[in-house]
C-alpha cells in the first residue's frame, strides 16, 4: 500500500513538472533556432593602449592603477615584481597585471629586455580573475591573434578597426587562458601571506572612481585590525602614504585620459572625482607643472 502511494505521488510530481515545462515551451516560437543561440556574456573593453618598452628601468615605488596591463616579454629575460614576488618571464611569455595590483620592474643588472604592453580598462573584473598571478605562454595560435590585433590597432582611427581590436584582444585572452603556466613557488608563498591580502584589498578600494570613503576603515573591519596598523603597513609595503597615493592615482588617471581619450577637460575633471574644471586645473598644474590643456597639447606633438 505504501509503495502504491509512493508511485502515485511520483506520478503527480512528474505531471506537475511537465505542466511547468509545457508552459515554457508554449512561449517558444517555431523556427527560432538562430534567435535562441547565444554565447556567454563577454566583458566590455575600452581605452586600449599598446606600446613598447625597452629602456633599463628600476622601479622605486610600485605602480598601482586602475588598468589591466598585459606584459609580454619579446626578447631577453624579463622580471617583474608583483605582490612583492619576483616573477621571471622568458620570451613569448606574459602576465596580466590586474587593477590595484602593486607591480614594478626591478633592476635588471644591465640586461636588455624588450616588452610589449597592452593596457586596457574593463568594469568586468570577475572575468579576469583566472589570470591573477599566473604566467601565460604564447602559442602559434595566440601569436597569430596578437598580429591581427596589432594590425587593427594601427588603423584605430577607423571605428570598425577599433572595435575589431577589442574583439581580437578578448580572443587573445581566451586563448591564453588555456595556456596558463603554474605559479612560481615564491609567488604562491608570498601571495598567500595575510599582509599581501591586506594590501591588495586596500589597493582595489583606493583605485575606484568615484573614490571610496575611508578604505582603511573598511578593510580594518573586514580583517579585525586597526586602521592605524593598515596605514603603517601600506606605507611600509608600497612606499606611499595614503594621501600621496591618492594624489598620484588621480594624476595618473588624468594624464592617461588627456593623452588617450577624446574627453573634454571638464569631463576628465568629473571622471577624476573633482567638482569642476577649476579645482581640477589647480590640482593638475600643481603636480604636473602645467595646465591640463597644455599637457594634452604637448603630448600630442610628441
Amino acid at each position: 500500500m505504501i509503495k502504491k502511494r509512493k508511485n502515485l505521488t511520483d506520478s503527480v510530481q512528474k505531471e506537475d513538472f511537465w505542466e511547468n515545462i509545457s508552459e515554457k515551451v508554449a512561449g517558444i516560437t517555431f523556427d527560432s533556432t538562430r534567435l535562441a543561440a547565444f554565447s556567454p556574456r563577454l566583458p566590455e573593453l575600452k581605452n586600449i593602449h599598446i606600446f613598447r618598452r625597452n629602456e633599463q628601468y628600476k622601479g622605486v615605488l610600485p605602480n598601482i592603477h586602475a588598468y589591466f596591463v598585459l606584459w609580454i616579454c619579446l626578447s631577453g629575460e624579463g622580471r617583474l615584481l608583483i605582490d612583492e614576488a619576483n616573477v621571471g618571464l622568458q620570451p613569448h611569455e606574459g602576465i596580466l597585471v590586474l587593477p590595484g595590483q602593486p607591480h614594478c620592474l626591478p633592476d635588471n643588472q644591465g640586461r636588455r629586455v624588450e616588452w610589449l604592453l597592452i593596457r586596457f580598462e574593463s568594469k568586468d573584473h570577475g572575468w579576469f580573475s583566472v589570470f591573477r598571478n599566473v604566467r601565460l605562454q604564447f602559442s602559434a595560435r595566440s601569436a597569430e591573434i596578437l598580429a591581427q590585433m596589432l594590425a587593427h590597432y594601427e588603423e584605430r582611427e577607423n571605428a570598425f578597426a577599433c572595435s575589431a581590436c577589442g574583439a581580437a584582444l578578448l580572443q587573445l585572452l581566451a586563448v591564453l587562458s588555456e595556456n596558463r603556466l603554474a605559479l612560481t613557488d615564491v609567488l604562491r608563498s608570498e601571495y598567500g601571506q595575510s599582509t599581501a591580502a591586506y594590501i591588495r584589498e586596500l589597493c582595489e578600494l583606493m583605485i575606484q572612481m568615484p573614490p571610496v570613503k575611508d578604505p582603511f576603515k573598511i578593510v580594518a573591519v573586514r580583517r579585525n585590525v586597526t586602521p592605524e596598523y593598515l596605514h603603517a603597513l601600506f606605507r611600509k609595503k608600497t612606499g606611499y602614504t595614503s594621501r600621496k597615493f591618492l594624489i598620484w592615482q588621480k594624476l595618473n588617471l588624468a594624464q592617461h585620459l588627456l593623452v588617450n581619450s577624446e574627453l573634454s577637460v571638464s569631463e576628465i575633471a568629473l571622471r577624476c572625482g573633482f567638482s569642476g574644471i577649476y579645482p581640477f586645473s589647480r590640482f593638475f598644474s600643481k603636480h604636473s607643472g602645467m595646465p591640463p590643456s597644455a599637457y594634452r597639447k604637448k603630448r600630442e606633438q610628441q
